[in-house]
């Protein structure tokens, strides 16, 4: 419609509509329609785009709410290809040639922070795509597929959104130096709620450095000749096809949705991931390594007024002229929809109004699935600093551990750092001792601290006895519970500290834990936080 307000003639219009029912099937658990009809009605889109506006894409294909769950990038570019060949079927039921049905498709992958991973995922949908139409009896020029990028929410953070910043930008740039067509970057505050201009204005800018200044866009496949790269792309492909035909064993990607399976993977690899974070095999910045504590600088988001937009709405509605009937659109049936969409929107017709129209007497969510739920990378840790923060909101001190540190700076300073980094991702201020006397001293200022919780950093120089002489002085002075950190096992034994913490320990049980000893109560993630998902492989479950 707006197109046509513009005066833009059909043959020179270029967009895309990305229609994508079975995403928003997956998204919201149900459509207003039976998902056969809503992929009829959109194959029927796309014959109408053919025919009249040879430049838009009718259909789209979009991975980001299956990333979101969890979805590993081998079951990623499965369901994509598998959702591709539902669109196909439907295109093909309507009447559209294969090389114009696939001319129709539009693929909008998400792209995360594994730079040559995610580079390895866009060059390997073309040529797994490019399979399917040479299955098709698709001419060998005809084969491209159409490959957007939208980075991935999974990976913003709301703990230190700054660092999204670089998360973003290393996204961007492995989907660009990957092949895709355009890149949508997500503003770096996305999850502290609606993003500021700041954060927009950074996103827009940092897809115009990429482009102009570091000039992706003027180079065919960069990585085209690596041989890490080439090998990578090719155990992507291998992976993803072989999960592509488990999925049309069970009968394609909508029967995929319907039976769970494809819940079920997304959740599996959904919990392997988030295990990954929390026993810190998986690093993110500022969220489980090196965590900021205090305030970030960031500003709350500006409410959004709902009523003044409603009222706005109210009034657009009232001084529009009156719609032609919109049961016009259900009645044309798939082929004549989209000239009737047109039309009903040039008459001032809402998207929504015509969505209802389209279900009058649909079965509606009969059909209904289990929508799959975002698992955001950050989320167990976010539950713990909200915890904290909600404890100091209501007047609580920000509870603090002693690390008790032995010997000279240069002999426990990696220690206590990596114990810094360890118990501050949840939220818990450590205080260091720096280089004190004998366990005395170390026992007097921990009493003056009032502290109730100490970590002993000690070197390897340090002996069994004068650890435990230690261990015993903290308890002395009141500790309640007492960790060694990252120590040797025969330290660990003489001491008898009550916990070891070092690389691979659940961060989230032991932090919850030092929490409840520091008084501060952690509820239970809420539900579908949580999944489970096994990649045995540096890909990921390529």
């Amino acid at each position: 419609a707006q197109w046509r307000r513009t005066g833009v003639a059909p043959d020179r219009a270029l967009g895309s509509f990305r229609a994508d029912p079975l995403g928003t099937l997956a998204r919201e658990g149900g459509l207003p329609v039976a998902p056969e009809q809503a992929l009829a009605e959109a194959a029927g889109m796309a014959l109408e785009a053919a025919r009249a506006m040879p430049g838009v894409r009718a259909l789209g294909v979009g991975t980001g709410i299956y990333v979101e769950a969890g979805a590993s990038t081998a079951w990623e570019l499965a369901i994509a290809i598998a959702t591709g060949v539902e669109h196909l079927r439907a295109a093909l039921a309507a009447g559209l040639e294969p090389a114009a049905a696939a001319a129709q498709i539009e693929f909008t992958l998400a792209a995360g922070t594994d730079q040559f991973l995610e580079m390895a995922k866009f060059r390997a949908v073309r040529r797994l795509w490019a399979r399917v139409l040479e299955q098709c009896g698709v001419e060998p020029e005809a084969r491209h597929s159409a490959t957007y990028a939208e980075t991935t929410e999974r990976m913003i953070s709301a703990i230190d959104p700054w660092v999204n910043m670089l998360r973003v930008t290393t996204a961007a740039f492995a989907a660009g130096t990957g092949g895709a067509d355009g890149i949508s970057v997500t503003p770096f505050d996305r999850a502290l709620g609606r993003p500021s201009d700041l954060g927009r204005r950074i996103a827009r800018n940092t897809q115009i450095v990429l482009q102009d200044e570091a000039s992706l866009g003027r180079i065919a496949d960069p990585a085209a000749g690596s041989w890490y790269a080439e090998a990578l792309t090719d155990e992507v492909a291998r992976a993803a096809w072989a999960r592509f035909t488990r999925i049309e064993k069970e009968g394609g990607a909508l029967a995929a949705l319907r039976s769970g399976l494809i819940a079920d993977v997304v959740a599996e690899s959904a919990g392997e991931r988030r295990e990954e974070l929390i026993h810190r095999t998986r690093v993110m910045t500022g969220v489980n390594e090196f965590p900021l504590l205090g305030d970030d600088g960031t500003s709350p988001p500006e409410p959004v007024d709902r009523e003044a937009l409603a009222r706005i709405d109210r009034a657009r509605l009232a001084e529009r002229p009156e719609t032609p009937g919109l049961s016009a659109i259900a009645e044309a049936g798939p082929g004549g929809q989209l000239e009737q969409a047109i039309e009903l929107a040039a008459a001032g017709a809402r998207i929504d109004e015509m969505m209802s129209a389209l279900a009058e007497g649909a079965p509606g969510r009969a059909g209904s699935i289990r929508p799959l739920q975002p698992r955001p990378d950050a989320a167990p840790f976010q539950h713990l600093r909200d915890t904290v923060a909600a404890r100091e909101a209501s007047g609580g001190e920000r509870p603090q551990i002693y690390l008790a540190c032995m010997g000279t700076i240069a002999e426990h300073v990696n220690l206590a750092n990596w114990a810094k980094s360890f118990f501050e991702v949840a939220g818990i201020e450590t205080v260091p001792s720096g280089a004190l006397g004998g366990a005395a001293e170390q026992a007097e200022v921990f009493r003056a601290g009032g502290f109730s919780l100490a970590a002993v950093c000690a070197g390897r120089g340090e002996t069994p006895e004068a650890v435990g002489e230690l261990v015993e002085s903290l308890r002395a002075a009141g500790a309640d519970y007492v960790y060694m950190v990252n120590s040797t096992p025969e330290l660990n034994r003489a001491a008898g500290a009550d916990e070891v913490v070092k690389n691979g320990v659940d961060m989230v049980e032991v932090l919850t834990a030092a929490l409840g000893r520091l008084g501060v109560e952690v509820q239970p993630e809420a539900a579908g936080v949580a999944g489970g998902d096994s990649t045995a492989t540096r890909a990921g479950d390529r």
